[in-house]
């Protein structure tokens, strides 16, 4: 469980599955730019509150 205001980091998640990860998580963490290292990305998010 994570805390509202709380961090997430995702990592080793492929470039073509980056947005389908990414829409999951939306609803409930504000999520920053994903960083693309070649075939791979990172995302990263904040808890929402409520």
């Amino acid at each position: 469980t994570v805390r509202p205001a709380g961090a997430i980091v995702l990592s080793g998640i492929l470039r073509e599955q980056a947005e389908e990860v990414m829409s999951a998580y939306e609803a409930h963490f504000a999520m920053e730019e994903p960083v693309y290292l070649e075939d791979w990305v990172r995302i990263a998010g904040v808890r929402r509150s409520g």
